[in-house]
């Protein structure tokens, strides 16, 4: 765990040749929503949190005034769904 000026980043070593990285971060709708118009080919994620936007290896959710965004290359959306959810 390390603290940034913007919140807290995390690496999860795990198996895999590259590393997870869930960083936890105050955010607003407005900056959330610059984030997702970014993100060439996003697609909304229902259901989790007030706002969810991803792609295949990276997932960002908005919940109240925090954003977590997941960043695991290797892995589907779908399973950066299910830790999603395990972390809200």
């Amino acid at each position: 765990m390390t603290q940034q000026p913007y919140g807290i980043s995390c690496s999860y070593a795990g198996s895999g040749p590259i590393a997870t990285r869930v960083d936890f971060q105050e955010d607003t709708s407005a900056t959330f929503a610059a984030g997702e118009a970014a993100v060439p080919s996003v697609v909304k994620v229902s259901g989790l949190g007030d706002a969810a936007y991803g792609v295949s290896g990276f997932l960002a959710v908005l919940n109240g005034s925090y954003a977590i965004r997941i960043s695991a290359p290797l892995s589907s959306l779908a399973q950066l769904e299910t830790l999603a959810r395990k972390l809200l």
